[in-house]
């Protein structure tokens, strides 16, 4: 169980047997959480800039933060090896939103303000990109049909911008999508053909295919009770309302789309039709993030709830003000 950590940033590299986590906090430092394929292992301290963001680079790890700084860490170990700013001397600094690999395009992409760039992984040599509404997410699709990779940018009034990437040379081409609803585009996950979306402050997850452009079907998180309360526990029309089922994180693993929400919510749908599956409730305050490792899926999130509660009178508790980090098989979503 963690605590004290108020900002929370996270992804990870996997490389068998472990997992490690960075969990960014605001005093300049960060938890690193290792795990196997079944345990949490060893929680280490690792002192870096405060940072707003970061993703894996093949064998290093870029930290990107609050001036438009990146720095590149090596994954092995984890000291500092270069440094390299988004900006020209005297532009206004701002920070560094979201970032996203794409291996296939040895490229990285970078988000801060209103502006994306893409950064050779090798060089980082930049090149800005132009948007016509401000970039808040990102994500990585491969439609098998079109050759060659895609990055899609969620931003504002429900706007997809998708770029098309080719292995080498300049981009090939943008498009630009819109959700049937208004809303800013808070949350992207993409897998191969298929990218999943969810538009702020709404319930809905869509799902889009990626060869055609179409919308395939959605998720409605507010008409899904978790089957882990029970009727003293949970009041539909208080609990159930728009503003619980929010969601706050979406990740894909091993054929499941797993949606956390504003109520602690952990819901698991299949990923080809958004057919839910199951739906619990492991947290009293929202799911900050669902990464996948593997055969496991981290949750992470604020006050742990036992599933067990209401059937042992003992059950663990946690105060709702700790970072709690669970491990979670994909095959039977249970505790490994």
């Amino acid at each position: 169980m963690l605590s004290g950590i108020v900002w929370l940033f996270l992804r990870a590299f996997t490389e068998e047997p472990s997992s490690e986590l960075w969990l960014g906090r605001t005093d300049g430092q960060v938890n690193l959480l290792t795990c196997d394929t079944s345990h949490w292992q060893e929680l280490k301290v690792l002192s870096v800039p405060c940072f707003t963001c970061l993703c894996v680079v093949n064998n290093s790890v870029w930290v990107g933060d609050s001036q438009a700084t990146v720095h590149i860490y090596s994954q092995e170990s984890h000291q500092e090896q270069s440094t390299f700013s988004l900006l020209e001397e005297g532009e206004e600094e701002v920070a560094i939103r979201a970032m996203q690999h794409v291996p296939q395009a040895g490229r990285v992409a970078l988000t801060a303000g209103a502006r994306l760039w893409l950064c050779d992984e090798t060089s980082q040599s930049l090149q800005e990109l132009d948007m016509q509404t401000a970039p808040h997410c990102l994500c990585v699709t491969c439609p098998d049909d079109r050759g060659m990779t895609e990055l899609w940018c969620g931003g504002l009034d429900g706007a997809l911008t998708i770029y098309l990437l080719p292995e080498s040379g300049p981009i090939s081409g943008r498009e630009v999508l819109e959700h049937p609803d208004s809303g800013t585009v808070s949350q992207l996950c993409g897998q191969n053909n298929t990218a999943w979306s969810y538009l702020y402050p709404g319930c809905v997850v869509y799902q889009w295919e990626c060869s055609s452009r179409n919308l395939l079907h959605r998720l409605d998180c507010s008409k899904l009770a978790p089957c882990s309360e029970s009727l003293l526990s949970m009041s539909i029309e208080e609990h159930l309302s728009r503003g619980r089922c929010q969601v706050t994180a979406l990740a894909y693993a091993s054929g499941a789309l797993y949606v956390g929400t504003a109520w602690g919510c952990l819901v698991v749908a299949e990923a080809t039709a958004l057919r839910p599956l199951t739906v619990f409730r492991p947290f009293e305050e929202p799911v900050d993030a669902v990464l996948p490792l593997g055969e496991r899926v981290a949750a992470l999130g604020r006050g742990y709830r036992s599933l067990l509660a209401r059937f042992l009178p003992c059950a663990m508790a946690g105060e709702a003000t700790q970072l709690c980090a669970l491990l979670w098989r994909t095959d039977g979503w249970v505790l490994p």
